[in-house]
């Protein structure tokens, strides 16, 4: 872990502050896998979309973290939670509407990073093909 990580008290208790909005999510992994939890708790969300209640405890969730945590924590949640979300119309757009104007930045921001390092196909998907 580097030293940049280990100043972040946030990044290093990621699983005890989500737990804290979130107490129904649960994760086999440890609070040392930060890369790996975040991911699952981004499948939980998506998973939960439908379910305000809870959709709203993780949009607080997320200003949190954007607010206390440092870069090591935007990281990890550009990476591992709002890429899950950018194929998702409705989902992000709630999220734009519902997160503080900086955490929607924040989002923005990484999402534009995403778009311009990987674009959108126009002519969509290669269909698959058998291997000869």
């Amino acid at each position: 872990m580097s030293n940049e990580n280990l100043q972040d008290k946030y990044y290093k208790n990621i699983l005890a502050n989500i737990k804290k909005h979130l107490p129904e999510f649960s994760t086999n992994f440890e609070n040392d896998e930060q890369y790996l939890v975040v991911f699952e708790l981004g499948q939980f969300l998506i998973d939960n979309f439908s379910n305000k209640d809870i959709f709203l405890r993780g949009i607080k969730f997320i200003d949190e973290a954007l607010s206390e945590g440092k870069s090591p924590t935007e990281e990890v949640l550009a990476v591992e939670l709002f890429d899950q979300f950018y194929d998702k119309e409705e989902m992000l757009y709630s999220l734009k509407e519902q997160l503080s104007n900086k955490s929607a930045n924040t989002l923005e921001y990484h999402h534009l990073q995403f778009r311009q390092s990987y674009p959108p196909s126009k002519k969509g998907p290669e269909p698959w093909k058998p291997i000869d």
